[in-house]
């Protein structure tokens, strides 16, 4: 596994309580079917179906808090980890409410590692352990979306999947027994937006729906609104439990001012699961010009920015701006894109990790023929895991290099700012010159006629002690154009 997972694993040690795997609290688990040491074979869904909550410990045999969690003494029973024990109380042999499965999620350990005696261990996972223990079970932890050891997920008979962490006994129990966890005859729920997430113009609106109840499903209502025209859709057919089915309730537009709903109006015995808010948005109005503004965290190699067109053809596309997957300092990253003509077109930061921001910014906006900021495309989400965030444009004017008017070279540090900004150019030649900041719905914050200056360099500082904390764009003019960089306060 890459040195991220062994830096996260040692971190879990001191912010279990805080981190969060890719896979989202509440969603619906993923089915499988895997092999366990023993030869025993164990498949997830059949588990759900006889009532059973499930319990996945994703650890690896070198990582040491997962070994810690897994051995750590309960009240006095030594060397009994909170799973071993509520596996004896609670498992087969127990009240029989639940299974725990160990899932050694590295490929890259073997046989004897699981036993104490190979490189790459803390020491023997098999002694001891009443449960199941899976080897060679990478392809879970990539299922699961798991990013860090030791995961531990929670997986109720309706089939809803939390992560639980390294919780105690008591803690795992109540998680156990909580009406969340309660298994329903008729219950449906919307478990995923499928269609287009960014559009300019009508999309259709595609979901996936599964029966997490007893009972078989045979006919829903479904309905769509804050969108031109709202839907409504009678779905006929036939869902067993934990079986899905993708419906495409027919094509719409998002509706400027207004949030999508889809709602299952068929009344079930669970109806906090029945309506789901799609990532169906917009195009913001842009040039053929598109700026990215990118404030990585510790990875920047990781990032990459593309354009495509709705028919899924890459027409710009830019970075990484350093090697993958090595921890580096953050980097601010300001690029251009230029898209070939008007239309709409899907703008997109790409994450080729998987985890997403976990601090900094990714915006990125149209730039007008004067060098302005125009709509918001794309804010990235910071602090949740992604693959691409994305965004529409619609591009409704053509611009070229040449009509922005790079007249000076232009640097402002410290970028991001805090107190001072200085802001620092060479003049090709003597002229007028001032400044403007905007902020990005287009309004002007500070400005500045600074009057004739000489060519040559020049540096002026801004007091920014008083700005609120965000991005902003930078607008540098004279006679001969003008010539703009995004700034951030913070």
């Amino acid at each position: 596994m890459m040195k991220r997972l062994l830096f996260a694993c040692l971190a879990t040690l001191f912010i279990a309580t805080t981190a969060s795997a890719q896979l989202p609290n509440g969603s619906v688990a993923p089915d499988f079917t895997v092999t366990d040491i023993d030869g025993v074979e164990h498949t997830l869904y059949d588990y759900l179906a006889e009532g059973k909550t499930v319990i996945l410990d994703v650890s690896a045999t070198w990582c040491g808090p997962c070994w810690s969690y897994h051995t750590g003494d309960y009240n006095g029973f030594e060397g009994e980890g909170a799973l071993h024990h509520l596996y004896n109380e609670h498992g087969p042999d127990g009240t029989d409410e639940l299974m725990v499965i160990l899932i050694e999620g590295d490929d890259a350990t073997t046989a004897d590692d699981l036993v104490g005696t190979g490189a790459s261990t803390t020491g023997d996972w098999v002694d001891g352990t009443p449960y199941p223990i899976v080897d060679d079970a990478e392809n879970i932890f990539n299922l699961y979306e798991c990013t860090y050891y030791p995961t531990v997920y929670t997986i109720c008979p309706n089939g809803i999947c939390n992560e639980s962490g390294q919780a105690t006994y008591e803690d795992h129990y109540a998680m156990v027994t909580d009406p969340s966890c309660e298994l329903y005859n008729n219950d449906v729920t919307i478990t995923n937006y499928l269609g287009q997430g960014a559009t300019c113009d009508a999309a259709d609106v595609i979901v996936e729906i599964i029966n997490l109840g007893t009972d078989p499903v045979t006919a829903l209502n479904i309905t769509v609104t804050g969108v031109d025209p709202e839907l409504d859709y009678d779905w006929m057919g036939t869902l067993a439990q934990l079986e899905t089915a993708e419906v495409n309730l027919g094509a719409a537009s998002p509706v400027t001012g207004e949030t999508a709903v889809i709602t299952i109006t068929t009344a079930d015995e669970n109806e906090s699961n029945n309506s789901l808010l799609p990532t169906l948005a917009g195009g913001a109005p842009s040039t053929t010009q598109i700026h990215f503004s990118i404030m990585t965290d510790a990875y920047p190699g990781d990032y990459t920015v593309h354009i495509s067109d709705l028919d899924g053809n890459e027409v710009a596309t830019d970075g990484p701006w350093a090697e993958f997957d090595v921890a580096l300092d953050p980097m601010q990253i300001e690029t251009d894109l230029w898209v070939p003509s008007t239309g709409c077109y899907i703008v997109e930061l790409r994450d080729a990790f998987g985890d997403g921001l976990y601090e900094g910014s990714a915006m990125a906006w149209g730039v007008d023929a004067n060098g302005n900021p125009m709509g918001t495309i794309m804010n990235a989400v910071v602090g949740e895991a992604f693959d691409s965030q994305s965004g529409a444009a619609d591009v409704q004017e053509t611009v070229s290099v040449d009509e922005l008017g790079d007249v000076v070279d232009l640097v402002v540090f410290p970028n991001p700012a805090t107190d001072v900004m200085n802001i620092q150019f060479t003049a090709n030649s003597s002229d007028q010159f001032g400044y403007v900041l905007y902020n990005l719905v287009g309004e002007k914050v500070m400005a500045e006629n600074w009057g004739t200056l000489s060519a040559g360099q020049q540096t002026y500082s801004l007091n920014t002690s008083s700005m609120a904390t965000g991005m902003y764009m930078l607008e540098l003019s004279s006679s001969a154009g003008s010539t703009t960089l995004p700034v951030q306060v913070r």
